[in-house]
């Protein structure tokens, strides 16, 4: 067999909200579509089910399609296992970690038939969506606030694949929502080497606050896997490795990329203990800073020309101003110069 081919579903199973009912689902799964992703804490699926009715006892005792007998109001549990259907798909165990259903879309109702789409995420978003973090966190490397949000904000007992950061930070948690703070870490964060800025994001074995350089470096060293795309239909490389179709999601526009400051941006930083800003030379940072620092998965980036081939380059004119007051002290008890 092949990942092309039919999964095979060995349980996938509905829990009703009072956990009294639980109804199979995968002789009447239609289509089941799972995805992780960088810029997600959270992974998701959407389940497509069709059934004729009669598929569960309802609350008075009589056979009612599921929509209606388990009832479907979001947040059921579904527990979710598929066997793997080649050497190299190892398939999908979620039975020990159940997803929550966050909602149900497209129900089509005719008769005793019905169809509906689950869309499912993870636990820890459920609870992100009821917790808070409030507390002061002290000046610490991020990559500890990171963990202690994990376990204590949102209640999760799955593990943390992380990178260290060398960067101590600060902060308040104003309320804020878990996930949104887990976010605003990872932008703030510096490895041991490359440049700083990190992802947060959840995969099936856990959640992982990865810097962006050292997964780019990984990823050339050593990748997972290489996938392909053929328009030939007999193209006989793998049909575990073949990209079946794709899309342009983003392409290049020079005035959104001056207007972020892409090329070259200005950070002017007022410094309230000296009384005075940061200048010119001191806030600027162009790509060509970036560059000398960063691995990139393909060519290093062209910089545009402003007048031609002689005139100066994006990278010398800041076309983005930032300004921010140091907080010099801020977060400190004692008396402190530390930014």
């Amino acid at each position: 067999m092949a990942a092309i081919d039919a999964s095979i579903y060995e349980d996938i199973t509905i829990e009703s909200g009072d956990g009294s009912r639980t109804v199979d689902l995968k002789l009447g799964v239609v289509a089941l579509r799972y995805f992780e992703n960088l810029f997600s804490p959270t992974i998701t699926v959407e389940i497509t089910v069709t059934n004729t009715g009669g598929a569960v006892k309802g609350k008075d005792g009589s056979l009612q399609s599921v929509y209606s007998g388990l009832p479907l109001r979001g947040g059921e549990r579904v527990f979710i296992k598929i066997a793997g259907n080649s050497n190299t798909n190892k398939g999908i165990d979620l039975s020990d970690e159940p997803l929550y259903v966050s909602k149900i879309a497209n129900v089509i109702r005719e008769g005793q038939r019905e169809s509906f789409t689950l869309k499912l995420v993870s636990r820890e978003s459920i609870t992100n969506e009821t917790s808070r973090v409030y507390k002061k966190f002290k000046r610490a490397p991020v990559t500890d606030h990171a963990k202690t949000i994990l376990k204590e904000s949102l209640l999760s007992e799955k593990t943390l694949n992380s990178d260290d950061a060398v960067n101590q930070y600060g902060f308040i948690g104003n309320l804020k929502r878990p996930f949104d703070v887990l976010t605003m870490l990872a932008s703030k964060s510096v490895p041991d080497t490359g440049v700083p800025g990190y992802f947060f994001y959840e995969t099936i074995d856990g959640y992982n606050f990865r810097s962006i350089d050292k997964l780019i470096v990984e990823g050339k060293a050593s990748p997972k896997a290489e996938y392909y795309h053929q328009e030939d239909q007999n193209y006989k490389k793998s049909t575990d490795d073949r990209i079946l179709s794709y899309a342009v999601t983003r392409n290049n526009d020079l005035l959104e990329k001056l207007r972020m400051g892409t090329y070259a941006s200005f950070l002017a930083q007022f410094d309230p203990y000296e009384s005075k800003f940061r200048r010119l030379i001191e806030g600027k940072r162009t790509i060509k800073d970036f560059a000398e620092k960063a691995t990139f998965l393909g060519d290093e980036p062209d910089v545009p020309q402003l007048f031609g081939a002689n005139g100066a380059g994006f990278d010398n004119i800041p076309s983005r101003i930032f300004s921010s007051v140091l907080d010099i002290g801020v977060m400190e008890k004692d008396v402190s110069k530390a930014p």
